[in-house]
């Protein structure tokens, strides 16, 4: 049976990340070496079953976070402390999220801009000026379709995935 769960992150007490189990009513705390990142700086990389490694089985999800002072992703395999990968990247990320499918990650950074890395790659898929103002939360819609990003500068904004996917590889 599929739980949800919501994560919750801190920047004080050495980035603690607690858990909180919705179908249970159970909360646990999980540390998280390395990890000090901003409200909307936590993610899941994995499917529709993110959190089946739990119980310490042999999931491959992960868990990413971008860093609050410096431009680096954290990526934790599920119950294991250590980073297993640290990307460095082009700018101090406030804000990431991956498609439903764990294909992407996108991440919104202080100055506007929103970035797209492919998860199998690493690579960097595109990037662009999504706003004025630090992004401060996205989203991906169930569909998978549209990246919603919002910012200091008032603005929400939809990305059509699919479009933005196919002009950045020019097909």
């Amino acid at each position: 049976r599929m739980s949800e769960i919501i994560m919750v992150s801190s920047l004080r007490d050495n980035g603690g990340v607690s858990f909180y189990d919705l179908s249970t009513g159970s909360t646990f705390s999980h540390s998280l070496k390395n990890c000090m990142c901003d409200t909307g700086g936590l993610a899941v990389i994995g499917g529709p079953s993110a959190f089946s490694g739990k119980s310490g089985g042999g999931s491959g999800d992960y868990i990413i976070a971008s860093q609050s002072k410096k431009p680096l992703l954290n990526i934790w395999q599920w119950g294991k402390p250590q980073v297993q990968i640290q990307c460095r990247i082009q700018e101090i990320t406030t804000s990431i999220c991956v498609d439903s499918n764990g294909f992407y990650i996108f991440g919104g950074t202080k100055g506007g801009r929103i970035f797209c890395w492919e998860v199998s790659s690493g690579n960097l898929v595109l990037s662009w000026q999504g706003h004025y103002k630090s992004v401060t939360t996205m989203v991906m819609t169930d569909c998978g379709s549209f990246l919603l990003s919002g910012a200091d500068d008032g603005m929400v904004r939809a990305w059509d995935v699919p479009s933005l996917l196919t002009t950045s590889r020019g097909i």
